[in-house]
């Protein structure tokens, strides 16, 4: 294999791994992800409040 060849190689693979990763940030953008065996995401975090501070657990 000579360098030049290489070289491409090198460059098509961060060109596909910079592709796959922008894609991947781009699929859950904003969705809630939860599966069908999962029950829903509730916010049931209990209120903590400290000198006048509120604070969620």
């Amino acid at each position: 294999m000579n360098v030049l060849q290489m070289i491409k190689n090198q460059r098509e693979r961060k060109q596909r791994l910079s592709r796959a990763q922008f894609l991947m940030s781009k699929t859950y953008r904003g969705t809630d992800y939860t599966s069908a065996h999962q029950a829903p995401v509730t916010d049931d975090h209990p209120r903590l409040v400290y000198r006048g501070q509120e604070h969620v657990k």
